[in-house]
């Protein structure tokens, strides 16, 4: 159905019934694995803490990696080993719904940025996660959203890096410190001052 439309597939993938390696090798350039970083049932990590063969495959074959963490759909120990090999997710996303939306560990895109910023990413690196992959990810005009360039759209956000400690606790236990956050102080819609 999907190739009938020209859309990709977007799986989400906590607690699968069968293999990651066997799920991530049905997916095709463009389609997205959902959840990547779950930590319920088998995971991208190995028992020896290493992202595996066929995850990797599948990415270099074009297969994009999300991170929609939500409520329970991510586990520290995945974020941490996947991170340690530098296989980044190529998204990041909250996974928002209404029964998490602005509630504890989720809140918004800004406390998933923080989180990842924590956890070793450059706020370059969650940037470009956040925009410009996003919104390829979507089939949108990056010459016109996540830049800008001259003749865009002037979609802004602009935040402050505040110091605010906090300790955030997966599903299994494992808990991060998160020390700053991304504090958002002005949002620009087509140019447009929205919130400040």
């Amino acid at each position: 159905m999907a190739e009938d439309r020209g859309v990709p597939v977007a799986v989400h993938t906590t607690d699968p019934a069968g293999k990651v390696e066997d799920l991530a090798s049905l997916l095709r350039p463009g389609d997205i694995f959902s959840h990547a970083f779950h930590g319920r049932g088998e995971t991208i990590i190995d028992d020896s803490g290493r992202v595996r063969p066929g995850v990797r495959k599948a990415r270099e074959r074009g297969v994009l990696f999300d991170t929609a963490d939500g409520r329970v759909h991510y586990g520290f120990r995945s974020i941490q080993c996947a991170l340690a090999e530098g296989f980044y997710p190529d998204t990041i996303s909250t996974d928002l719904t209404r029964i998490s939306m602005w509630t504890a560990p989720v809140f918004g895109l800004p406390f998933m940025m923080s989180k990842y910023l924590a956890l070793g990413m450059t706020l370059e690196e969650i940037t470009k996660a956040t925009t410009l992959s996003a919104v390829k990810a979507l089939g949108l005009d990056h010459t016109k959203i996540s830049t800008l360039s001259p003749g865009a759209f002037a979609d802004v956000a602009i935040f402050k890096l505040k110091e605010m400690p906090h300790t955030v606790t997966d599903k299994h236990g494992v808990s991060v410190e998160i020390p700053q956050f991304l504090v958002p102080q002005l949002t620009m819609r087509d140019g447009l001052i929205v919130y400040r």
